[in-house]
């Protein structure tokens, strides 16, 4: 029974400690917006999940911002998680838009994952006006739909949209 209990916790730590990899380590300070984050696993975390977050500058104005999930667990929706997370990055880099990094990320999957693995996702760019105003232009690839919170508390959903990434090519 010592020997069980010592190999679980292990495999809690390698899991934690790989799962952890797969996240920021911290979000960026975005002026005049809050930020954050919590990440909790489900089960006895065991297993590595697929879910995925990311926040990071695009330039002194404007923040991607991206969360996702890979479906499945272990060491393959791991593989895929790490892929799609910085192929977000590379794309947003050298993108015109959230429908092109979706485009971008898609072909990439396709491209490297032989075994159909798909993923929902929604990735979003925040531009800072000089004015004080603020846009965020986002897509989605079959995730739940975001929540806009107005600053009085007032809460409206947002129509979904897009379908999943990694199941088939997008035409553009």
């Amino acid at each position: 029974e010592e020997e069980r209990e010592r190999l679980l916790a292990r495999e809690r730590r390698i899991s934690h400690t790989l799962q952890r990899s797969l996240l920021p380590p911290s979000l960026p300070r975005i002026p005049r917006a809050e930020i954050a984050a919590r990440y909790l696993a489900a089960g006895e975390g065991l297993e590595v999940g697929g879910d995925f977050y990311d926040a990071f500058g695009l330039s002194e104005s404007s923040w991607a911002l991206v969360v996702g999930d890979v479906a499945g667990k272990g060491p393959e929706a791991a593989a895929m998680t790490s892929l799609a997370r910085y192929t977000v990055r590379a794309a947003a880099a050298r993108s015109e838009g959230p429908e092109t990094v979706l485009h971008i990320l898609n072909d990439e999957i396709l491209r490297q994952t032989a075994h159909g693995r798909f993923f929902t996702v929604i990735y979003g760019e925040l531009e800072l006006g000089r004015g004080g105003g603020a846009t965020l232009r986002f897509a989605a690839g079959g995730h739940p739909p975001p929540v806009l919170i107005s600053r009085d508390g007032e809460v409206e959903p947002l129509p979904p949209m897009g379908m999943v990434l990694g199941a088939t090519r997008i035409a553009k």
